[in-house]
């Protein structure tokens, strides 16, 4: 839809998706600290990163998605609090 046709909050919500759904992308190649050393090998970082928060990252991005497809339910309202606990990560 072109944007005159789009509410605001609609806008930012697509922009939030979209930024979070690119985060996912990158933290495929962002480092992390173990035991006080910080770890850049590629095939480590991918490893944790499958282990640790991918399924909750992209259980989330998910339902944003689904959740801005299906715009117009209260229960759509009610899932959209699923941004607010992601973003307390």
């Amino acid at each position: 839809l072109p944007p005159s046709l789009v509410s605001a909050g609609t806008q930012i919500e697509l922009i939030a998706t979209i930024a979070w759904t690119i985060d996912i992308a990158l933290s495929f190649f962002r480092g992390f600290e173990l035991r006080g050393v910080v770890e850049l090998k590629q095939n480590v970082i991918i490893r944790h990163y499958l282990r640790s928060w991918f399924s909750f990252d992209i259980t989330l991005v998910s339902v944003d998605w689904v959740l801005l497809a299906t715009e117009n339910s209260d229960f759509v309202d009610w899932l959209r609090f699923s941004r607010f606990r992601r973003a307390l990560r």
